[in-house]
């Protein structure tokens, strides 16, 4: 089978001919038709998340894929479509970028229907996270939300979400001709510092890019309202002065996947059935397996217009 193997902290992934596994003893072997590419991927695979697996490994915390082969006593049944997240996958094991993986049976769930794989593959953490950020900054009709990276998975759902909700959003992007959203209430504007020039004050924002502005962005929020903070892909770090985000009185909220777990499995039923009908919308960008390096470079560089994913 094709699969992406890191081998070393120093060297970039590669894509390999490896042995088909076999299934672990009470796992099930599922065939990958579609796996995420996400910053958490990229963390893992740059050996920058807290937690390093072994090496040689092979990443991938998102799937979507047909089950092959099911332990004796398994009421899973061959052929039964399903998604792959969870478990330790592409974080402490070898996880779905690759053709066919072992995987425990709590990390399977039936594939939501109405869905093709790639954005089946996809749709659960930018979705979810998307969803609880909006709720853990309790967003509520009327507010005006800030949403930063927009262009992107988390940022596009949000605004999306936060507009249906009745909220007046400002959908902060690097590319505003490209990101056009045709919804009520949604103002586009141009990411960093002249967007912030033209935002007026906000009850919440949704953060979804982190960086050395987040500090700044949080003078937009009035006094006690909050900020959710998703990632970091504009940089890992933001020098606070304390004394003002005191006074501010502005909640900083971490929005972490893992802590949320159980409201996210929660959540992505109805989520899904708004991406099948036509309610919310994910764009999708697909990579053969062979371009992985071209994948992990446009979620690096945050030109994926929604959710990166490849085809084995």
């Amino acid at each position: 089978m094709r699969a992406v193997v890191v081998s070393s902290w120093q060297q970039p992934p590669t894509v390999q001919e490896l042995a088909d596994p076999q299934a672990l003893p009470g796992e099930v072997l599922v065939r990958i038709q579609a796996a995420a590419v996400g910053h958490l991927d990229l963390d893992v695979a740059a050996g920058a998340f807290p937690v390093l697996p072994q090496l040689p490994f092979t990443p991938g915390v998102e799937a979507a894929g047909v089950v092959e082969q099911v332990p004796a006593d398994s009421d899973v049944l061959p052929g039964t479509a399903v998604l792959v997240r969870g478990a330790g996958l592409g974080v402490v094991r070898n996880g779905s970028w690759a053709q066919l993986v072992s995987a425990p049976i709590e990390a399977l769930e039936p594939m939501p229907a109405g869905l093709d794989f790639p954005l089946a593959a996809g749709f659960f953490v930018p979705t979810t996270t998307a969803a609880i950020a909006l709720r853990e900054a309790a967003a509520r009709p009327g507010m005006r939300v800030l949403v930063t990276g927009a262009r992107g998975a988390v940022g596009s759902i949000a605004v999306q979400l936060a507009a249906r909700l009745g909220c007046e959003v400002f959908a902060a992007t690097r590319s505003p001709v490209d990101f056009r959203p045709l919804l009520d209430g949604v103002r586009v504007v141009q990411s960093g510092r002249e967007a912030e020039q033209g935002v007026t004050e906000v009850d919440c924002i949704i953060d979804t890019i982190g960086g050395p502005e987040l500090a700044a962005r949080l003078n937009l929020v009035r006094p006690g309202g909050s900020c959710a903070v998703v990632g970091y892909s504009a940089g890992a770090e933001s020098l606070l002065n304390l004394p003002a985000w005191l006074v501010a009185n502005v909640r900083l909220i971490p929005i972490n996947g893992i802590a949320h777990d159980a409201l996210a499995r929660e959540l992505a039923p109805g989520l899904a059935a708004d991406l099948a009908n036509g309610t919310l919308h994910l764009p999708v960008q697909v990579f053969d397996l062979a371009h992985i390096a071209d994948a992990m470079a446009a979620v690096r560089l945050g030109t994926v217009g929604g959710r990166a994913v490849i085809v084995p």
